[in-house]
């Protein structure tokens, strides 16, 4: 396993539409933002490995870190699981 930060605007949104909006922590996640904000360095919890790309705190369990009234915002788990099927 190593560590991965993707490489151009194409490997940003696939990453981010795989993992990040699928993910219960949503796009204001701190693994997020320092991939955002910092140039050189690969966020720690981001790996690639044979599989592919993957975040390693990944979750879908909504009730950690999302409010039940926002939740019509982000894509539902069917939507996700057809969006990794098709990658």
């Amino acid at each position: 396993m190593r560590p991965y930060r993707p490489e151009n605007e194409n490997e940003w949104s696939l990453f981010l539409t795989l993992f990040c909006q699928c993910c219960a922590r949503g796009l204001e996640c701190s693994i997020l933002r320092f991939a955002r904000d910092t140039d050189n360095a690969y966020p720690l919890k981001w790996h690639t490995d044979r599989g592919g790309p993957r975040c390693i705190e990944f979750t879908t369990d909504k009730t950690k870190y999302r409010c039940a009234s926002t939740d019509d915002m982000f894509p539902g788990e069917d939507e996700c699981q057809s969006l990794r099927q098709a990658s």
